[in-house]
């Protein structure tokens, strides 16, 4: 069975917040957003927004001390403002 899209980017996602040894509970009080949306997006049940894949890249790198981009779990780019 493949993979959608939405499934890969949430398995980086993951990867990336274990791998830094973050925590689900310490992203979600960072992030500001509930539990089940954050494990939703994790297993490609959600779609993640640009804005929120921001505050997840901004926690991650605040939790963990690495610097996070929302490149390394996601493909989709933000408009020039």
């Amino acid at each position: 069975m493949r993979m959608t899209e939405r499934e890969f980017h949430g398995a980086q996602l993951r990867a990336l917040r274990q791998a830094r040894g973050v925590r689900m509970a310490d992203l979600q009080r960072a992030v500001g957003c509930h539990y089940r949306h954050l494990t939703q997006f994790e297993y490609g049940k959600r779609h993640i927004s640009i804005e929120l894949a921001h505050r997840i890249a901004r926690a991650l790198t605040n939790l963990s001390g690495e610097a996070v981009s929302i490149a390394d779990f996601s493909t989709e780019t933000e408009e020039a403002a």
